[in-house]
């Protein structure tokens, strides 16, 4: 098989609570349930019974939370939640509900992922701005005229994630996607939401993910991924966070040069420990 370097880790990000900002790690656990605590916890809409997600409810990302006790084999850890206004409230305190209800201006549920068992749950979106302002049927261009997409979709089987349990990124592709924005847009990282940001080696140009799709194994320091499929992006993307500004441009260029594809995930086959700096190989298939 052949093997080609593409970068190191650069940045490593766990997200506790679904749709909540998360925190920068310089390590940490991964098998194939993702990493050791991402989206542990979530908050469920108590008028429709779905999960809330930043793809419907924009003010989740003036949320933030980590873990003040890690999580570890047989210990679920302790996060911390930091609300609008610099208070915060663990996930575990019983009155943590009512205090993000009121600080959302919704009526909604903390739960937990481990909670779910085998169970699989709704995430509510809003169709008419998951992709910001690009039609739906600009992305799905299958639809027929006057069809839509339905107003919810399926998370992963007894998890909180939306697709699969690791999501990665190269530098290369967020560096394409702004000089085809026309270098005016702040393409950090931060705004699709990786697990894995790869500093890519300086050779690698454009959109490298797509060369990983095509049965190919990545090895992220010791952990391998296969099933490498394309992430489709949506209004979240755009969103404001902290220092990052809404910016409607960033999904509206993805969408013209890429068909709304940035990033990739896959399925983890391993156990073994993240760490920024580790090599990031790809293990392609002979031919």
């Amino acid at each position: 098989m052949s093997e080609q370097i593409i970068g190191v880790i650069e940045e490593l990000w766990r997200y506790p609570v679904k749709s909540m900002l998360g925190e920068p790690l310089q390590s940490a656990a991964a098998g194939p349930g993702g990493l050791a605590g991402d989206r542990a916890w979530a908050l469920r809409d108590l008028r429709t019974g779905n999960i809330v997600s930043a793809k419907k409810w924009p003010r989740m990302f003036e949320f933030r939370a980590w873990y003040e006790v890690p999580p570890a084999p047989g210990a679920p850890g302790r996060v911390r939640i930091e609300l609008p206004g610099q208070n915060s409230v663990y996930a575990d305190d019983a009155w943590a509900s009512r205090v993000i209800s009121e600080a959302l201006g919704a009526d909604v549920r903390l739960e937990r992922a481990a909670d779910l068992h085998d169970g699989r749950v709704e995430a509510d979106i809003d169709v008419d701005t998951i992709f910001g302002d690009i039609p739906i049927n600009a992305i799905y261009t299958g639809l027929k005229p006057g069809q839509s997409i339905p107003g919810s979709f399926g998370l992963s089987r007894g998890t909180f994630f939306d697709t699969a349990a690791i999501h990665l990124l190269t530098s290369a592709s967020t560096d394409h996607l702004r000089q085809l924005q026309g270098g005016t847009a702040i393409t950090s990282p931060r705004r699709f939401r990786p697990n894995v940001f790869i500093r890519t080696v300086q050779e690698l140009k454009g959109f490298v993910e797509d060369q990983w799709v095509d049965g190919a194994t990545l090895a992220v320091g010791s952990l391998r991924v296969d099933r490498i499929k394309p992430l489709l992006r949506c209004v979240m993307t755009t969103h404001a966070q902290t220092d990052l500004p809404r910016d409607l441009s960033v999904l509206r260029t993805a969408a013209q040069h890429h068909a709304a594809h940035l990033g990739v995930t896959g399925r983890i086959v391993n156990e073994a420990t993240l760490q920024v700096g580790q090599q990031v190989t790809l293990i392609g298939r002979d031919r």
